[in-house]
């Protein structure tokens, strides 16, 4: 372990990537509690005095993730644990509460937990402490493919049971950290099959899922009906035009389109805020996307690289998706816009993933000028690079 390991700097990226944190944050909250606003009078609030709760643990979260090493989610016993605690969760959730989520009550507060944003993360962890071991064979298919690939697998297909969207999300993500760490694009190939059948299992056998791709292809044709959730989105985001209705103006919350605060909070900012808005939000999660991959291009070690990597495309990826469904351009699938929907599992785990980022580039010389120059001579220190941790050992 180097002192780049261990010894943490508040450089500029690390910085404005808190910055670009805490906007898309404070943007939701705002945006959570002017959507709230079509709740139930007796519930009007009670969305956005959560979140009130969430948004500050998620910093917390965040804010200490970014302090502690990231060296020691690299070892074996954290790695693996998390992995096999978030199976246990997501088979527990399924047979316990036949649900995506885990529901309970703690005095007068009802909580919930997603085990699928658990496995998020922890299959990242994962991926990215098997593919950085100093023992590796790239060409073994038995010893560098089929275990993760059977983790993979087995993730998705208990959260696909009940949430296709994350499961895909899931698998792309977990597809591309395999390759990015040296599996062959041949052994990848082999599981098309698994794909195909795991495909029809979740698609072909659940009618509404269906009708989720027929509607896709015309939503205006029964815009009363199956394609009510999106025609709304549509109007909600058509009727912001240039420069938005204002703040608490918008009329698309007021029950015309359903989940309103998280998976279809774009549609409100655009009605509310515009094209402006929507092209913040937009620039912003770039914004993000582009300091993250700046991490990974200066990451000092394979396990850093994988594991800012896997990062970068969970978060881009979904948001992605999110502002994809709610413009019509991807079938309707309720998924979360990172840092922005409301809810408290996905906001803190997201957090605390970038956290984990922020660890990352605080221990990257390359990152940090003073590190790279320390006596003023203009010679940088020597970082690793993205192609060289990407080639096999």
């Amino acid at each position: 372990m180097t002192a780049s390991d261990t010894a943490f700097r508040l450089n500029p990226t690390s910085r404005l990537l808190f910055v670009n944190v805490v906007a898309l944050m404070a943007i939701g909250l705002l945006m959570v509690y002017s959507a709230s606003l079509s709740v139930n009078p007796d519930e009007r609030y009670t969305q956005f005095s959560r979140q009130m709760v969430f948004i500050p643990l998620a910093i917390v979260a965040m804010l200490v993730a970014m302090r502690l090493p990231y060296r020691w989610l690299a070892r074996p016993w954290v790695a693996v644990g998390l992995m096999a605690v978030s199976v246990a969760l997501l088979v527990f959730v399924l047979i316990l509460f036949k649900s995506r989520w885990f529901r309970f009550t703690v005095g007068p507060v009802d909580l919930s937990l997603q085990p699928s944003e658990i496995a998020k993360l922890s299959l990242i962890v994962f991926l990215a402490w098997f593919f950085s071991r100093e023992r590796r064979e790239p060409r073994s298919y038995l010893r560098m493919f089929l275990l993760p690939a059977v983790v993979l697998v087995l993730v998705c297909a208990l959260i696909g049971y009940k949430d296709l969207g994350t499961a895909a999300l899931v698998g792309v993500v977990g597809a591309c950290l395999m390759i990015a760490g040296g599996v062959r694009v041949a052994h990848m190939l082999t599981l098309l099959p698994v794909v195909a059948g795991g495909l029809y299992v979740f698609i072909a056998r659940y009618p509404y899922r269906i009708q989720r791709l027929l509607t896709y292809l015309d939503p205006w044709k029964d815009a009363q009906g199956a394609g009510y959730q999106i025609t709304q989105s549509l109007i909600a985001i058509g009727s912001g035009g240039w420069a938005g209705l204002g703040m608490g103006s918008g009329m698309q919350k007021y029950f015309y389109l359903p989940e309103d605060t998280t998976d279809f909070i774009f549609s409100i900012i655009c009605e509310e805020m515009g094209v402006a808005g929507g092209t913040l939000i937009i620039v912003l999660f770039l914004t993000l996307a582009l300091l993250s991959l700046r991490v990974v291009w200066h990451a000092t070690n394979r396990f850093a690289y994988l594991l800012s990597l896997g990062i970068v495309l969970w978060i881009g990826l979904q948001a992605l998706i999110n502002i994809g469904v709610a413009t019509s351009a991807l079938p309707t699938k309720g998924i979360a816009l990172p840092l922005v929907s409301y809810g408290g599992t996905g906001l803190v785990l997201t957090a605390t993933a970038l956290g984990v980022m922020m660890s990352v580039a605080g221990r990257s010389p390359g990152l940090d000028p003073q590190a790279a120059d320390p006596a003023g001579a203009g010679s940088p220190a020597p970082v690793g690079s993205s192609p060289y941790l990407r080639s096999s050992v």
